[in-house]
């Protein structure tokens, strides 16, 4: 009777342990260890769905003067001049505040660390002049004063040649173009530039930026520019 007793009462302190405390010195390690990484993993991926990472072309001066072109129209607005100024912010500014894709937007999409690529094409020269069409406009910043091109960590830009020479010798640019769609995504884009030594009217180039960036607010300003009819034949 005595030995029944001790074992009711055994069974009955077991039960009203806890499960963690009815566990064995191992177990508990590794379930505090699974925990732990599981906490890791899920603040990680918080973290990495918040967070943006930028990945547009960045330009270090205001443009002068900024050209937009829809399919059949143009308007070219100037930051020196009163009547265009306010427009001309709506523009640098949308453009400015365009949305980066967050980091682990740029994971699952393939281009995680790549952002803004300046590059010379050994290939061929790129064509930009016919960019603009029924739902895209074609955008062109322009500098009075002529632009460094740089890398993406603000670096003088040097490039290869076809025939493997390496060239040190500074790129200018005074004038950068691309095209604005609709779509609220990010979006692989390209800016040409047109170098210093360039006819004004070339709409060719071998030198341009790559970028990765949501340009619908941008979009949207372009997009009420010329429904407010500032635009021009």
């Amino acid at each position: 009777m005595e030995n029944q007793e001790i074992t009711n009462s055994a069974i009955t302190s077991t039960a009203h342990k806890s499960f963690f405390e009815r566990m064995t010195l191992t177990n508990r390690i590794i379930m505090i260890v699974s925990y732990s990484i599981i906490a890791a993993l899920i603040i990680t991926t918080i973290i990495l769905a918040v967070v943006p990472t930028y990945t547009g072309a960045k330009f270090n001066s205001t443009p002068d003067r900024v050209v937009i072109k829809s399919e059949s129209q143009t308007l070219t607005l100037y930051e020196d001049t009163e009547s265009t100024r306010v427009d001309f912010y709506r523009v640098w500014d949308a453009y400015n505040n365009s949305s980066s894709p967050v980091v682990i937007e740029t994971i699952f999409n393939g281009y995680a660390g790549k952002g803004m690529t300046a590059v010379y094409d050994t290939q061929s020269s790129k064509s930009y002049g016919s960019l603009a069409n029924a739902t895209t406009y074609s955008v062109t910043f322009y500098w009075d004063e002529k632009q460094l091109m740089t890398d993406k960590n603000g670096q003088q830009f040097t490039y290869e040649l076809s025939n493997g020479t390496q060239v040190t010798d500074p790129v200018y640019y005074v004038a950068a173009t691309f095209a604005v769609s609709q779509g609220d995504q990010a979006k692989y884009s390209y800016f040409y530039l047109r170098r210093d030594t360039a006819a004004t009217s070339s709409t060719t180039t071998r030198f341009y930026y790559t970028a990765y960036g949501n340009y619908v607010g941008l979009y949207n300003v372009l997009q009420a520019l010329y429904d407010e009819g500032k635009f021009s034949v």
